[in-house]
């Protein structure tokens, strides 16, 4: 599904003004989830902590469903999501031109590459893209990686990558509260290294892990998280991971048989023909923040 551009309605210049005004339009969605839209302009977005999602599989319907204003994916860019923007992960490895953000490697502790190796793939990277902002690596676990990926990028390219240039990234699968812990801890990190504040991105958030919760509890404690991102000096931007899981693969098998995601993938009885996604509770949710 392909966004619409014809803006000839008698409300054009009141949605205009809301572009001049906040940088951000959100149009209601009266009952297509496709109607849900949020337009992001990258050049008044400084005061917006804009909310995104991470994509695998092609699923870019739901940049319609869940109003969103960016997403990063290892795939190309969603065709006719121009107005969306999109940020490529694994830049970091030469498959692609890197985007105006980059987010580095993905949880580098459970990664078979060393940080020297990966900061010796980086480096010709960096040189030939001075006006990308490298976002990471982003660690599961051990904030301490990101200081020390750039301490060692310094070390092999003979020059330190310049604050500004370098975001603080981090994933959180926890409470609400243990979430903005972390956050904050990313941000310590940020401040030590120097960079403008607000300098942290979470790009991994869901189901918290380790707890037991009913579908009603995820959704409340997803949407305390939420709010608190939103509210919170340190952080840029944050985006809920998974944002879909397929059904026949991710769902049967188990592995997140207590997680909801923001939406599944469905299919009919012959299990082949793909539906229009769904979203979940977690996912109206996330759509209307």
């Amino acid at each position: 599904m392909k966004r619409q551009r014809d803006c000839r309605s008698a409300s054009s210049a009141v949605l205009l003004m809301t572009v001049i005004v906040s940088g951000v339009i959100t149009v209601p969605h009266p009952s297509s989830a496709a109607m849900a839209r949020r337009y992001y302009i990258p050049f008044m977005a400084k005061n917006i902590v804009p909310k995104g999602i991470g994509l695998y599989a092609g699923n870019c319907d739901l940049l319609d469903m869940l109003n969103v204003s960016w997403y990063y994916s290892g795939e190309p860019s969603c065709e006719g999501y121009e107005f969306v923007e999109y940020i490529t992960c694994r830049g970091d490895v030469g498959r692609k031109k890197p985007t105006s953000y980059t987010l580095l490697w993905n949880e580098p502790e459970y990664r078979t590459e060393s940080i020297e190796e990966m900061v010796g793939a980086f480096v010709p990277l960096a040189e030939a893209h001075p006006e990308v902002i490298w976002i990471g690596p982003c660690p599961a676990n051990d904030l301490g990686l990101i200081p020390a990926f750039w301490r060692e990028f310094e070390r092999q390219a003979g020059w330190a990558m310049p604050p500004e240039r370098i975001r603080v990234c981090v994933h959180c699968y926890a409470s609400a509260g243990a979430c903005m812990q972390r956050v904050a801890a990313a941000a310590g990190i940020g401040e030590a290294m120097g960079i403008p504040s607000p300098s942290v991105w979470l790009t991994e958030f869901g189901q918290p892990l380790g707890l037991n919760l009913t579908i009603h509890e995820q959704v409340t404690e997803m949407s305390r998280l939420v709010d608190a991102l939103k509210a919170s000096p340190d952080i840029e931007r944050f985006a809920y991971w998974p944002g879909i899981l397929r059904a026949g693969i991710d769902v049967w098998n188990g592995k997140y048989s207590s997680w909801q995601p923001l939406a599944f993938e469905r299919y009919g009885w012959d299990r082949q023909t793909l539906l229009e996604p769904g979203l979940t509770d977690v996912g109206l949710m996330y759509r209307d923040k």
